[in-house]
């Protein structure tokens, strides 16, 4: 501490005997900086300087107030600003890992809710699945309810998977990722979820790219437009638009000057948006705006995870009223053919 108070004092006499006043000041800013890395509280600051005055005043009993009284006050004033600028920042920094360090708790209260119930729900499914087959085996192949009844087990069993890549993400545990695609896999969830929507929601999928290859496991993907289409649905209430896109995106820059090629998954929804209060904890484990036993608040936040685990980013932009669009960007793999764009106009779902 006492070398603090020769710092100061040297720069104060700097600054009250015209040495070189511009260099004290940013001497000063400087000052006040190390005096927040060190843990110095805000009333520090003006002890270390009220001590510098006493000692100045001591050594040159001969300066007058009318001498001294600016000189004096300019390098304070810098020490304070720069202490408060660093200290904010450093209050903001810490904010947000407390924020991370909440959302990481409540990732991992979902791991232990996700294996508690992990072993019950698999059972269930297991019987839906097992009377589903059973069905199968009472109808002929050309019914309608033999189709029904396998769009009935195929839905359990990814019902099923999906379990347990939830588990895989609560848990932070490696997955198994490869080349997918997509545009294919957004095509097979719509049409898996379409029988579930609401008739009065109009469907589109537009794709400007063959295909988009991207390195995942399908089921995240497929995960992730499940949610997304499901919260958009429920945000419409049983009625409107929702469109969703396949297109490039510019390509991400990294620190070494490399390009990294991407492609966006677009959701869009007329739905009824969202504020800018709930926007900021959309993401959080638990948090939904919905009526009780119509959400679990999970839906974002595993979309969330799922993109962070990819390696992607997530844009939200949402108006009261004007609907929400969801933008993904994602790594592009591989390379589509110039100038192939199969479906530029919407396919109606």
């Amino acid at each position: 501490m006492s070398d603090m108070h020769d710092i100061y004092y040297a720069l104060l006499h700097k600054s009250v005997f015209n040495e070189d006043p511009e260099e004290a000041l940013v001497a000063a800013a400087d000052f006040g900086r190390d005096l927040m890395k060190h843990g110095i509280p805000p009333e520090g600051v003006i002890e270390i300087h009220q001590k510098a005055v006493l000692r100045l005043a001591n050594a040159y009993p001969e300066l007058t107030l009318q001498q001294v009284a600016a000189p004096l006050m300019a390098p304070l004033m810098e020490a304070t600003m720069a202490f408060s600028f660093a200290f904010r920042k450093q209050r903001e920094t810490r904010d947000v890992l407390e924020m991370q360090l909440a959302r990481a708790g409540r990732l991992e209260a979902i791991g232990t809710m996700a294996a508690g119930i992990a072993h019950d729900f698999n059972t269930i499914i297991g019987i839906v699945n097992g009377y589903a087959e059973l069905l199968i085996e009472d109808y002929p192949d050309t019914s309608n309810t033999m189709e029904y009844t396998q769009q009935i087990v195929t839905a359990s069993l990814r019902a099923r998977d999906l379990v347990v890549r939830m588990l895989a993400f609560a848990r932070q545990t490696p997955i198994a990722p490869c080349s997918v695609d997509a545009v294919a896999l957004v095509r097979n969830v719509l049409k898996m979820i379409r029988m579930t929507l609401p008739p009065a929601i109009n469907v589109t999928f537009r794709h400007e790219m063959a295909n988009a290859y991207t390195v995942a496991d399908p089921l995240q993907v497929e995960q992730v437009v499940m949610n997304l289409c499901m919260n958009a649905a429920d945000a419409m209430d049983g009625a409107g638009n929702l469109d969703l896109q396949i297109a490039p995106a510019p390509p991400l820059l990294h620190a070494d000057g490399s390009l990294v090629p991407r492609f966006a998954l677009i959701v869009d929804d007329n739905g009824c948006g969202m504020s800018a209060d709930v926007q900021q904890r959309a993401l959080d484990p638990f948090y939904t705006t919905k009526a009780p036993g119509k959400g679990s608040g999970l839906g974002l936040s595993v979309v969330y995870g799922i993109i962070s685990d990819l390696g992607g980013q997530l844009d939200i932009h949402s108006e009261v009223g004007m609907g929400s669009s969801f933008k993904i960007y994602l790594r592009l793999v591989g390379q589509t053919p110039p100038g192939l764009t199969p479906n530029a106009s919407p396919e109606i779902d």
